[in-house]
């Protein structure tokens, strides 16, 4: 699918971080969230397909009155 990581199981990981994530915002309702995703020991590639699944998971699920960014190698969320 157009999420494959030709990895399977970090796709897997992905999907579940995000998801408590997302329930650590329902929850505390932060104002703002700083999320760093690992870097392995793999290739450049691999972390930076990673890290892009990680903005495509956060974006389509972020609450309304929450806004993504993109800073270095984190993302920052950040309450409207």
């Amino acid at each position: 699918g157009p999420l494959d990581t030709k990895e399977g199981v970090p796709l897997t990981v992905v999907s579940t971080i995000t998801k408590i994530t997302l329930d650590f915002i329902k929850e505390y309702d932060p104002n703002e969230l700083i999320i760093h995703p690992i870097e392995t020991k793999g290739s450049r590639e691999d972390d930076l397909r990673r890290f892009n699944l990680y903005g495509l998971f956060l974006k389509k699920n972020l609450p309304s009155n929450y806004s993504l960014f993109t800073l270095g190698s984190n993302y920052r969320v950040i309450k409207k």
